[in-house]
């Protein structure tokens, strides 16, 4: 796993009240592997960019729910506003 990059870092401790301690860590990771990531950024190759001491397996499921989790709104929140102007 990658470490933290130290001009990211003042940045990221800014945020970590808004999140529980896992989702921050989370993030801390989704950023530093989006950053670390060559080529296209798809959540996958940036998942797998996230850990690069394992190399991705294709041959089974991707192991990437957390970080998919990650994005996914919270049960019970509100539906997004939806545009009724037709535009």
């Amino acid at each position: 796993m990658w470490t933290m990059i130290p001009s990211l870092q003042s940045c990221v401790e800014r945020l970590a009240a808004t999140f529980t301690q896992p989702s921050f860590d989370t993030c801390c990771v989704l950023l530093t592997a989006w950053v670390m990531c060559l080529g296209k950024r798809t959540l996958m190759r940036v998942g797998h960019t996230g850990h690069p001491e394992t190399p991705p397996d294709n041959s089974r499921r991707h192991g990437l729910d957390g970080y998919y989790n990650f994005f996914e709104p919270p049960p019970g929140s509100p539906e997004p506003l939806r545009s009724t102007s037709g535009c």
